[in-house]
């Protein structure tokens, strides 16, 4: 139900940043129901350092994709609790809205400057912008996305080829 609702979505041009969940210091260490839809992009967490957090799961999906895809800060994240207050929290349901809010910036940044580029072509970059993009990990993925890198990476289209693929009056 939960990953054919966030494929369903993603399919639909929506981004799902969804968490890969917190067990990867247990017996059962993989990533689960919706993490492992395809389309959607799961988060797993780490430190302050970079490194993975000890209860970030591990991928890949069952059918050998690489997930979690990416990863934000998910150990001792900042967090205002429902009485106003700031503490510090763990897990990757931290980690993965720290990354949809990177996600909505990118997006609103890469339509300002490339209108052309498909959700596709814009994930692409994200990815490949990854710390560890050449050699994925289980626990990683492609690791964290640097998002100026991948602005960079997004193919420039001149204002002539937008005038010949545009309906200029």
């Amino acid at each position: 139900g939960a990953s054919r609702a966030a494929e369903l979505a993603a399919k639909k041009g929506i981004i799902v940043c969804n968490s890969a969940g917190n067990d990867g210091n247990k017996v059962w260490k993989y990533i689960g129901s919706p993490a492992d839809a395809e389309g959607i992009i799961s988060v797993g967490a780490v430190t302050s350092t970079g490194t993975p957090s000890y209860f970030s799961s591990f991928g890949p999906s069952s059918d050998n994709r690489v997930k979690p895809e990416i990863c934000s800060m998910g150990t001792a994240s900042a967090v205002v609790s429902t009485s106003g207050l700031t503490s510090y929290g763990n897990g990757t349901s931290f980690a993965s809205p720290i990354m949809a809010g990177m996600m909505a910036c990118f997006l609103q940044a890469s339509k300002i400057t490339y209108p052309h580029c498909d959700l596709h072509t814009l994930l692409k970059a994200v990815f490949e912008s990854g710390s560890l993009y050449t050699n994925p990990t289980s626990q990683m993925g492609y690791g964290i996305p640097n998002f100026e890198t991948a602005l960079a990476k997004l193919p420039f289209l001149n204002a002539l080829k937008i005038a010949e693929t545009k309906d200029v009056a």
